[in-house]
């Protein structure tokens, strides 16, 4: 390994060690401070909520709309969303909402936020 790639790699590694915006599949995954932040800077968006309603009801970030991953209409839900809007989504800890931004990727929306660590991580950071 030449030393650009060892540097590269070095980069790469740290960036993702402390939480910069990391692009995958379709959609950018980012920790709790990118997420706020960008969720913050934009004006027309839609906060998206996967966790189911009994979770949503304990707590949920402001102005969050809730769509339940488990819904057996979950994936017909999503198609109906408008593509041009900007997605901030979560879940609890990221596994179902790593799956709507990919769900929502596929039905070619382009603007996908997700919260890495999800509503845990955001709880935690608050």
């Amino acid at each position: 390994m030449n030393k650009k790639t060892l540097l590269l790699n070095i980069i790469f590694m740290l960036a993702s060690l402390f939480g910069f915006s990391q692009k995958d599949q379709g959609y950018t995954r980012l920790d709790v401070k990118m997420f706020k932040e960008k969720m913050n800077a934009k004006k027309s968006k839609i906060i998206l909520d996967v966790r189911t309603p009994q979770e949503y009801q304990k707590a949920h970030i402001k102005k969050a709309t809730l769509i339940n991953f488990y819904d057996p209409g979950f994936k017909s839900k999503l198609a109906k969303l408008d593509k041009d809007k900007t997605y901030f989504v979560y879940c609890a800890s990221g596994m179902r909402s790593k799956k709507a931004a990919k769900a929502l990727s596929k039905l070619g929306i382009e603007n996908i936020y997700e919260l890495k660590g999800g509503f845990n991580a955001w709880q935690r950071a608050h």
